[in-house]
């Protein structure tokens, strides 16, 4: 049934105006000229029709290394100035996760290892999915000039309503959902990222048509908060305030710091902005302390350890150095060592 359904959908996504069909030797790919097929190309922009090839390129391979190989190497490879394309592809179950995240907070890392679902990081942003024979993925192919994916998400729309006559709505996300315009209302159904380069531009989308709910549901299941702290004070927050024990902070650079803390403190919560809940109640409830008063213990450490060094060091001398002669008028600048005793962030 699942089989019979992806296939139908590929056919009927493919069958408009198609004009031939080759069949090369390569196992990876089949090739379908078409003459009707959106080029997501703005109107003030677009190329006439009988100087822009189109063709849909329908993957053979169910592998998620292979068909990310295959759409990197086009990206980079295929000149798209006057020939777009559309590529077809599905995978053995999967977990893709976007290009900037982490796997061990997005996905659950432990039951794919044990049930044999791979994990891959694909090349563009966006969030994490997961991909299996009833999970079909599009990718657009054209120039950066040409890049719209809003127009690719409609041509999806309007090929389903006329096929199945089912009626669906791209959401301010630029996400396909039934029975709603926003994901909490709606039925998610397809989500999409890109990729935009020079001079090429993709942007891909998955369409789940009969995907293993309770795979997808498993696999994408988000850690606890315990773990996602402990994430938080192991790997980002040493990033974040890396070289900060040298650092003469100002009030614009402790809120800095304070905005993306509480970024991923929120997440970490499950509250948005839009519930007003002050950061020091978020803090609280999470048994955390602010950064900048971590920022603040670091300095101190770091200046005991320069106070502990012989005098003949130049960090102590530095650290006890009086400048001499008369200074400029006006205000003078918080000194590193001021700053440790007073509150920090408390110089302007």
């Amino acid at each position: 049934m699942a089989q019979n359904l992806i296939q139908g959908s590929i056919s009927k996504f493919c069958r408009i105006a198609v004009t031939g069909v080759s069949r090369k030797n390569t196992p990876v790919l089949y090739a379908v000229k078409v003459g009707n097929f959106s080029t997501s190309q703005p109107s003030s922009e677009k190329v006439k029709d009988s100087e822009t090839v189109k063709s849909v390129f329908i993957s053979q391979s169910s592998d998620i290394f292979t068909n990310l190989a295959l759409e990197d190497w086009l990206y980079r490879n295929f000149d798209f100035t006057n020939h777009h394309i559309l590529l077809l592809w599905r995978n053995s179950p999967t977990v893709v996760i976007g290009r900037h995240q982490n796997p061990w907070l997005e996905a659950n890392t432990a039951l794919l290892s044990e049930h044999g679902i791979e994990i891959a990081r694909r090349n563009s942003g966006g969030g994490t999915v997961y991909h299996d024979k009833g999970n079909l993925n599009l990718t657009f192919f054209t120039p950066r000039e040409a890049y719209n994916r809003k127009n690719n998400l409609e041509l999806i729309s309007r090929a389903l309503f006329r096929e199945w006559g089912l009626k669906t709505e791209i959401s301010p996300r630029e996400d396909i959902v039934v029975n709603g315009n926003y994901k909490v209302r709606g039925q998610q159904i397809s989500g999409t990222a890109s990729k935009l380069g020079r001079p090429n531009a993709y942007h891909h989308c998955t369409l789940l048509v009969d995907v293993n709910k309770v795979n997808l549901s498993q696999a994408l299941h988000k850690h606890d908060k315990h773990t996602r702290l402990k994430v938080y004070k192991t790997l980002a927050r040493p990033v974040l305030t890396y070289g900060s024990e040298a650092w003469t902070i100002r009030k614009a650079d402790e809120q800095r710091l304070m905005t993306a803390e509480m970024r991923f403190m929120r997440r970490t919560a499950g509250c948005s902005l839009l519930e007003h809940r002050k950061n020091v109640d978020i803090l609280q409830e999470l048994k955390m302390d602010p950064i900048v008063n971590f920022v603040q213990q670091y300095r101190l450490q770091w200046k005991k350890h320069v106070e502990r060094m012989d005098r003949t060091r130049w960090l102590k001398q530095i650290l006890t150095y009086v400048p001499r002669g008369k200074r400029k008028l006006g205000r003078p600048r918080k000194r590193w060592h001021e700053t440790i005793t007073d509150p920090v962030g408390s110089n302007t």
